[in-house]
């Protein structure tokens, strides 16, 4: 696909520059594609429950040193919850609103005035200087991408390498949050085409050193799977959307002592706790008996793997948990 730039600046949005912060964020929800995290973040902020937690926190702003203590202290609350709900083999509310309450306080670890919604910045197209920066970065990401797809054919990719995998990601989601789908979307097939040949097909060039040579190619398709259903979602293709989600369930592992010697698994704690995420996504299209009942089985089943970080991992678990109640066990939370 050519870039082209000025094209591509005639169709940004221009309100994007209007808003900033969780604004930004509701209206990019609203019209384009944001990332489900940022989504359901945002929606338990607006609950009594989590309004309730944050009111008894110290009004203060902490250090990051001094949020690390607090993220540690949840983690080891959720290992033991986590540890509960799986000698029960069982959900039950209390469990699930302790999780939330440990969610609330990690959102709200640096300064409970300013909740933390947002693992990466989402204002890629306000300011003038910021969009041309994003068109600069853009023009790049094109360039490698068009280059993987025309040596897809040649032994070893051609010897193309390029490692800043999360880098290109950061820029197709950029894509998302403007409407830029077709270009998303053919960014996401190439590297889909990618690791896939990369690993039903081998080669000693991994393109993208030190990432789809880890043994773990599952998680980088699903989080293309991730992005593309939901651009799937926003333009009608419930079908397409399903499909993917399928098969990103599909790379569940339920033995951490027993692994499956399939190309394509995930079986630590954060990857599966995603996995789940995509079982719940899957419920909400097609909600029958059958998804629900995976979508308990795979979020119970997760307790089982670790260790897992304080940061990222506990926060996620905590967000899926609120996903889960809301969607599939019909608990409100007010």
């Amino acid at each position: 696909m050519v870039f082209d730039r000025e094209s591509i600046k005639e169709r940004l949005d221009p309100k994007l520059d209007v808003f900033c912060g969780d604004e930004l964020a509701e209206y990019i929800t609203a019209n384009y594609v944001i990332h489900n995290h940022y989504t359901l973040s945002l929606d338990f902020a607006k609950t009594e429950f989590f309004k309730k937690i944050k009111k008894t926190l110290p009004n203060k702003t902490f250090t990051w040193d001094e949020a690390l203590v607090t993220y540690e202290g949840i983690k080891e609350e959720l290992v033991q919850i986590n540890k509960n709900l799986l000698e029960n083999n069982k959900l039950d509310k209390s469990s699930l609103h302790q999780i939330l309450d440990g969610l609330t306080r990690h959102m709200c670890a640096l300064d409970k005035n300013n909740p933390d919604h947002f693992r990466f910045g989402i204002d890629k197209w306000r300011t003038q200087e910021t969009i041309n920066t994003q068109l600069d970065r853009l023009a790049s990401s094109f360039e490698v991408i068009n280059t993987i797809e025309k040596n897809l054919d040649k032994p070893d990719i051609g010897g193309f390498k390029y490692k800043y995998w999360n880098d290109l990601m950061t820029d197709i989601w950029a894509c998302a949050y403007t409407g830029l789908l077709p270009e998303a979307l053919y960014c996401l097939n190439v590297l889909e085409k990618l690791i896939i040949k990369l690993t039903e097909e081998g080669g000693e060039n991994p393109v993208f050193p030190l990432v789809l040579d880890q043994g773990t190619n599952a998680r980088f398709l699903m989080s293309i799977y991730m992005l593309r259903t939901k651009i799937y979602v926003s333009q009608g293709k419930i079908d397409l959307a399903i499909k993917d989600y399928e098969t990103i369930t599909s790379y569940y592992e339920f033995d951490p002592h027993n692994l499956s010697n399939r190309p394509y698994k995930i079986w630590w704690f954060t990857g599966l706790n995603r996995v789940t995420e995509a079982a719940i996504e899957l419920y909400k299209l097609n909600p029958t008996e059958e998804n629900k009942q995976r979508c308990i089985e795979y979020y119970i089943n997760c307790c089982k793997f670790g260790p897992y970080d304080n940061t990222e991992s506990t926060r996620e678990r905590g967000l899926i948990t609120y996903m889960l109640m809301k969607y599939v066990l019909d608990i409100e939370v007010k």
